[in-house]
């Protein structure tokens, strides 16, 4: 691989639907958290680690149709990091930790307490 870090791709195209079916207002990359919405909290940590990236906010039918926007939009890019942008709580440490661990391996899965962190449906 180049030497050059992967682009992050922040993924903000979402309805909220299961966000409004629990009782959410409108989007929950809107919702307030400590009185700042979730999403400016998400484009922080993404700023301070320094990597490039992307926000995707267009209005797509799926994440998989949000993911292969923004990789069509960044194709020149040397791999992608895909973020939810309701990750409000990801530290800029950590996008840095896998981008560097990209340039060991094709493929990098989060790992919490030994155990595969993955996204719940």
């Amino acid at each position: 691989m180049r030497d050059a870090p992967a682009t992050v791709l922040i993924l903000a195209s979402g309805r909220g639907k299961r966000f409004q079916a629990f009782g959410g207002q409108g989007s929950k990359l809107d919702a307030l958290l400590h009185g700042k919405p979730v999403l400016p909290h998400t484009l922080d940590a993404v700023r301070a680690s320094g990597l490039t990236y992307r926000l995707e906010a267009a209005p797509h039918p799926g994440m998989g149709d949000s993911i292969a926007a923004a990789v069509r939009a960044s194709f020149d890019a040397n791999g992608w990091l895909v973020l939810p942008g309701d990750l409000p709580l990801i530290q800029s440490e950590t996008l840095r930790g896998i981008a560097q661990a990209l340039h060991q391996h094709p493929v990098v899965v989060l790992v919490f307490q030994g155990k595969r962190t993955l996204l719940p449906n």
